[in-house]
């Protein structure tokens, strides 16, 4: 087998290793993504770093294709999702030889660069799409289309139904913020209700962070169709000290203000005992008047 660093540059390099297992090999650097090439049974693994971002798993999926498309389409293409799987691998012998060459970038380097020879038959040059290239860098990802149909996302939604444990608290399509919610359609005869999304506001500028809530997306032609906040159901409710998205949206008197606020507009007057009303009264009478406090006190008064 051989093993492939993936680079952000959109290329592979070879990483030597006879005699060596693979674990030993990618375990010091866990931000990477690595291509293992396996010419007995053609197939390409894609192993992913515990840290590695999703940019290299992009660009780890476009050169795995690459080099399927190398090899006459017929090495297959699988992904390292489970422990049992990984395990089986990092503890395979690597290979320094093998049918796979490294891919190379021409875009990034000169002419003069080794890598670039024609007679250097241990790499193959790419051509990338320069499209394709533009996309790939995260400040240039246009993540929504300009227009999107929400009936067809929806359905999209349905019918993709999440685990029992799970529910979707919001939807975000576009700018605009949608909430799941029940619509009641026949009531006498045969009660039917159905699951209709209604909206609740638009995305407000800054930052939003929950730890209570993963993200589920649905992806259509290399854009994002929509933006799921799922929690688990099982969990304890969850706690903020900042609402960022007004339920009400109206511009114009929206403020940000602090949950507290909030909550203090909810509690009902303290109700008084009758012990503390006469405690008040004294001392408030007390400020007006002094209170006599010795016999000879009373004789003068009288």
């Amino acid at each position: 087998m051989q093993v492939f660093e993936v680079l952000l540059s959109i290329e592979t390099r070879l990483i030597p290793g006879n005699n060596s297992q693979i674990k030993e090999i990618i375990s010091a650097d866990k931000d990477k993504v690595y291509l293992i090439t396996d010419d007995d049974s053609k197939k390409i693994f894609i192993l992913k770093g515990e840290r590695s971002t999703l940019v290299y798993h992009f660009i780890a999926q476009k050169l795995a294709k690459e080099i399927r498309k190398t090899m006459r389409g017929f090495y297959g293409i699988e992904e390292i999702k489970t422990k049992e799987q990984a395990s089986k691998i990092l503890g395979i012998v690597a290979s320094d030889t093998g049918n796979i060459k490294e891919l190379v970038n021409p875009d990034i380097h000169s002419k003069e660069d080794p890598l670039m020879d024609p007679n250097n038959t241990n790499v193959i040059l790419l051509n990338i799409d320069p499209a394709w290239r533009k996309r790939i860098q995260p400040s240039d990802l246009r993540v929504f289309k300009k227009k999107q149909k929400t009936e067809l996302i929806f359905d999209q939604i349905k019918k993709n139904p999440l685990g029992p444990d799970y529910k979707t608290d919001l939807v975000i399509i576009d700018s605009s913020i949608y909430t799941p919610t029940k619509n009641l359609k026949h009531f006498l005869k045969d009660r039917k209700e159905e699951r209709v999304y209604e909206k609740i506001g638009d995305l407000t500028e800054g930052k939003f962070f929950s730890p209570e809530y993963s993200c589920r997306f649905i992806v259509k032609g290399e854009y994002i169709n929509s933006i799921e906040l799922i929690r688990n159901k099982n969990q304890l409710n969850s706690s903020t000290d900042k609402i960022n998205a007004p339920i009400l949206f109206i511009r114009r008197i929206v403020t940000e203000r602090s949950i507290e606020t909030l909550k203090d507009s909810y509690d009902l007057p303290k109700t008084e005992l009758i012990d503390e009303l006469i405690a008040r009264v004294r001392e408030e009478k007390a400020k007006k008047e002094p209170l006599l406090t010795s016999l000879e006190d009373i004789k003068d008064k009288k």
